[in-house]
């Protein structure tokens, strides 16, 4: 793969072993090309500030989508735990018929 920018300018940093094999292993589940390019990126974010920004909006929109699954959840448990207060059979989803209709525990024969 061709470079389209050349690059003609190096940064020399010295690290310990420890530090240079979790830079390896992060660069292996981050996907980069090489550490090169993952130091690259991540001096750009630092240096741009964009990196804190993205990951901040990210984080914040699957801790939104986490939490609007939970209040669902939670709101379901509600409703069968006021249904069996009640004394009623909790409905179920029956997932044989292709309508996925609600079934309510009594059987029904079938057309």
């Amino acid at each position: 793969m061709a470079i389209l920018i050349p690059r003609v300018r190096s940064i020399n940093v010295r690290l310990s072993e420890h530090e240079f094999e979790a830079i390896e292993q992060f660069c292996a589940k981050s996907g980069a090309r090489s550490i090169s390019e993952l130091v690259r990126t991540t001096m750009h974010g630092l240096v741009t500030g964009t990196s804190e920004k993205k990951a901040l909006a990210s984080s914040l929109d699957e801790y939104s989508i986490h939490m609007k699954n939970l209040e669902r959840r939670v709101a379901a448990l509600a409703a069968e735990l006021a249904l069996l207060k009640a004394g009623d059979a909790p409905r179920t989803i029956d997932r044989t018929y292709e309508s996925n209709k609600v079934s309510d525990g009594v059987e029904t024969p079938e057309d």
